[in-house]
């Protein structure tokens, strides 16, 4: 009882000394190997000045690429002021090597059984910093869809030293539903008659996915026959779609021939 009445006291001495301590700034010296894509190397000296409380959680970089130490020039982590010690005119000279070059890996994706794609996938970041005459080789990977539109990071090998090491692509996956609709056909092609088709509307049938389904109208999907090549013995003209929501898929048009027949202005008058 006596050991804790007296350590008791001395235990918050230490903790309060310890958050004070934490709480004063240092200045830590240390060496960063700097590596090009080419695999040379380069030793700088780094100087990382703040709290004792953001260094001890820090965690000091070994190694840096050429690239990432270019690129994220003036970055620091929070509460860490980092300084270069006399390299200014080499680095100058080392980061002149750099190029922007744009890399699209081949990626493998693995869907949600009955999805697939709403709209292609499309790369929101894909520019990468790398050595002039540097070249990362054709890379493949994998990538686990979800449903939904999300965006999945592509981790690039970290041997290449490259920046960004991730790449970011954006994806919508969704499972479809099927779905119709009736739409009349426009007439294009007819000046001097009316016509009139038999059937007067077609069906059209697709697959729309299903966060899409109430975002359709049948006032989005217009349906076309020409007149204008048929000869004097044809009989049924052929719809065909010329306008329709971007999401759907699969379209078919029903009857896929349409008869017709030819009705004169002159005739009408009469």
């Amino acid at each position: 009882m006596k050991w804790v009445l007296y350590g008791a006291p001395v235990g918050i001495a230490l903790l309060l000394w310890l958050l004070v301590k934490l709480d004063q700034n240092y200045k830590v010296i240390h060496h960063v190997v700097i590596v090009e894509n080419s695999g040379s190397a380069h030793v700088v000296e780094m100087e990382a000045e703040g709290s004792g409380y953001a260094l001890l959680f820090w965690q000091l970089p070994e190694t840096l690429s050429l690239a990432r130490w270019c690129m994220e020039e003036g970055r620091s982590p929070k509460g860490i002021f980092i300084r270069w010690k006399d390299i200014e005119s080499r680095r100058r000279i080392l980061c002149s090597q750099l190029q922007p070059r744009r890399y699209q890996p081949s990626i493998h994706w693995v869907l949600p059984q009955e999805a697939d794609f709403v709209s292609p996938p499309k790369w929101k970041i894909d520019i990468i910093w790398v050595s002039a005459n540097y070249q990362p080789p054709p890379w493949e990977t994998e990538v686990v869809a979800r449903l939904g539109k999300h965006l999945y990071p592509i981790a690039l090998t970290l041997q290449w030293r490259v920046y960004p090491e991730t790449l970011w692509v954006e994806a919508e996956i969704a499972r479809y539903i099927l779905a119709t609709t009736s739409v009349k056909p426009r007439i294009e092609g007819a000046n001097t008659e009316r016509i009139e088709l038999i059937p007067p509307q077609v069906r059209v049938q697709f697959l729309v996915p299903e966060p899409y389904a109430d975002r359709w109208s049948p006032a989005d999907f217009e349906v076309v026959v020409s007149m204008q090549k048929l000869l004097p013995g044809d009989t049924v003209v052929y719809p065909h779609l010329v306008r329709r929501p971007p999401f759907v898929r699969k379209i078919q048009i029903d009857p896929p021939a349409l008869g017709f027949i030819r009705i004169s202005y002159l005739q009408n008058e009469r």
